[in-house]
């Protein structure tokens, strides 16, 4: 009997031990899965960097041009196939800068791709992910000198797609655009087809830039205060002009007599001139006519 209770004590312990272990490595899984797929914008690979950027290739593109996929969400095939198109379509696309080298046309776009973001506290799924895409944007640094960068951030696990633009790139893809693809495309990703959905983005984009007719640049801040100055410096110098002007014929006035401007003036002058007696002319004495004549001093 004794035999048989250690026999049935050393199996419960052994079957106790076993489903710690098992829960021990569970719990280990899950902390891993925390650390790879929870992203942080900050530990985000940089594509352009050279250090950073063979991270981005999961364990199968060496180097990655334009698709960060750390977590290897595609297929390699599938990985490649969008890398050819956004490098090769990008040169038949239009220049939307003021100067292109041959090499870089059209809109710079990049894809970066991940499995959940973490979200940040008090802050909604969408939000973070908004805050995801714009910051690893600006942390890649990709726009080169005109702003032509676009990020599709998916983020496959929470189901969100975003579209992070600079500001070049924005002329060329607005936001009534924007709403169109993304929710032309929605019905890939919800069906779990990848890599068609971010075909579809990116083919979508560069038929806008193939369609695009650039604008007259709007004038800066620095060119509207430049000519409100001018035209100020122009006034002024009008106004300066006529009150000189005025100045000068008021002095003149004074010189020639006259006091005042106007028909008023001209009658006030004409009243004052004529109050001077002249001395050129004969002062002439009053005669009475109606006094008669001395009758005894006639002969």
């Amino acid at each position: 009997m004794k035999s048989n209770n250690r026999g049935n004590h050393s199996l419960t312990m052994i079957s106790h031990i076993i489903l710690l272990l098992i829960s021990f490595c569970f719990i280990i899984n899950i902390n891993g899965d925390e650390e790879v797929y929870n992203w942080d914008p900050d530990i985000y690979p940089n594509l352009t960097s050279d250090l950073q950027a063979k991270f981005c290739t999961g364990s199968f593109r060496n180097p990655p041009s334009s698709i960060c996929d750390p977590d290897q969400i595609l297929h390699k095939t599938e990985a490649l196939f969008l890398d050819e198109l956004i490098n090769n379509e990008r040169n038949d696309t239009k220049c939307i800068c003021d100067a292109c080298p041959p090499s870089r046309r059209g809109l710079n776009i990049k894809v970066a791709l991940v499995k959940f973001v973490r979200v940040i506290r008090n802050i909604t799924i969408d939000r973070s992910v908004e805050m995801f895409a714009e910051r690893t944007r600006r942390k890649w640094r990709f726009g080169e000198d005109c702003s032509n960068d676009v990020l599709i951030f998916f983020a496959a696990l929470d189901d969100k797609v975003y579209v992070s633009m600079g500001s070049r790139a924005r002329s060329v893809i607005s936001d009534a655009d924007l709403d169109k693809v993304l929710s032309e495309t929605k019905i890939h990703f919800t069906s779990r087809y990848y890599k068609q959905g971010l075909e579809s983005i990116i083919a979508s984009f560069q038929d806008l830039c193939l369609d695009y007719e650039p604008k007259p640049d709007r004038l800066g801040l620095g060119s509207i205060v430049l000519i409100v100055l001018c035209i100020g410096i122009a006034l002024f110098i009008v106004f300066f002009a006529i009150f000189w002007f005025c100045i000068r014929r008021h002095n003149n006035s004074k010189r020639n007599s006259f006091e005042f401007f106007g028909s008023w003036g001209r009658n006030r002058n004409k009243a004052k001139a004529q109050s001077q007696p002249n001395i050129s002319d004969p002062i002439y004495k009053p005669v009475n006519t109606t006094e008669k004549p001395d009758i005894g001093d006639q002969p």
